[in-house]
C-alpha cells in the first residue's frame, strides 16, 4: 500500500486498506492518524478534492472512529 501525496497545507499523504476500510492521514506536522470504517468513495472523493483540508474536516474529521498513532 503505497503512500499517496497531498498538496496541501495541512494534509501530507494518506495511504488506504479497501479490505479493512482504514484510512492513514498524515498531516504536515508528521502526526498519523488511522480512521476506520471509512468507505472508498470518501477516500476517492479526498483524493480528488480542490481543498484536501476543508474535505477531511467537513466529511471526515468527527465522522469516524480515529486513533493517533504518532
Amino acid at each position: 500500500m503505497n503512500e499517496i501525496l497531498l498538496h496541501s497545507s495541512v494534509l501530507a499523504g494518506l495511504r488506504y486498506d479497501p479490505d479493512h476500510q482504514q484510512l492513514w492521514l498524515r498531516f504536515k506536522t508528521e502526526e498519523l492518524y488511522v480512521y476506520r470504517m471509512v468507505p472508498s468513495a470518501v477516500v476517492q472523493s479526498l483524493i480528488q478534492a480542490s481543498s484536501h483540508g476543508q474535505y477531511f474536516n467537513s466529511a471526515i474529521r468527527g465522522y469516524f472512529e480515529c486513533q493517533r498513532l504518532s
